[in-house]
């Protein structure tokens, strides 16, 4: 039997999820966690969680602060993501621009990226996860840069920092 908090791929071998430790390790010490009920969220700190525990299992420790309810999804937090990949990369993220070249490298512009659901926005993230560090000029760093702008628009529509008991 699959498990919905985990990745699989092609051939139906279960992918490894993040665990906290590997964020630690990449910088980033911080969690989103939604409420698939109400769609309230809110990020919660890992520093006192243990290494191993997977990315996607957080959510099993909490229960939704505005509903009560206990169907939720975590997964890593994007602001703090987002302060890694600037580090790394130079692309700035929240009120700040992201640099745009007067022409797109390599081939017709990238469409716009439009986040419509939750599992848009998960997508959204996992692929700014892939897509980071892309070399620059490239149809990546567009598909990049479109993506961290839906994820802002999202961000901005549906941020709430209400505390998650």
């Amino acid at each position: 039997m699959r498990n919905p908090r985990r990745a699989y791929d092609a051939e139906g071998r279960e992918i490894a999820p993040a665990t906290v430790g590997s964020e630690r390790a990449a910088g980033v010490r911080e969690a989103e966690i939604w409420c698939s009920d109400c769609h309230h969220h809110g990020e919660v700190s890992t520093d006192a969680m243990p290494a191993e525990l997977a990315i996607p299992d957080i959510c099993l420790r909490y229960q939704c602060s505005a509903c009560g309810g206990r169907n939720l999804t975590s997964r890593l937090g994007v602001i703090a993501h987002y302060a890694v990949l600037q580090e790394k990369t130079g692309m700035t993220h929240g009120n700040a621009p992201i640099p745009r070249r007067v022409e797109p490298a390599g081939g017709p512009v990238m469409p716009n990226v439009v986040i419509k659901t939750v599992e848009d926005y998960e997508a959204a993230t996992q692929e700014v996860q892939d897509l980071t560090g892309a070399p620059e000029g490239s149809r990546e760093e567009e598909r990049l840069i479109a993506l961290v702008e839906a994820i802002e628009a999202w961000d901005a529509k549906h941020d709430d920092a209400t505390a998650w008991r």
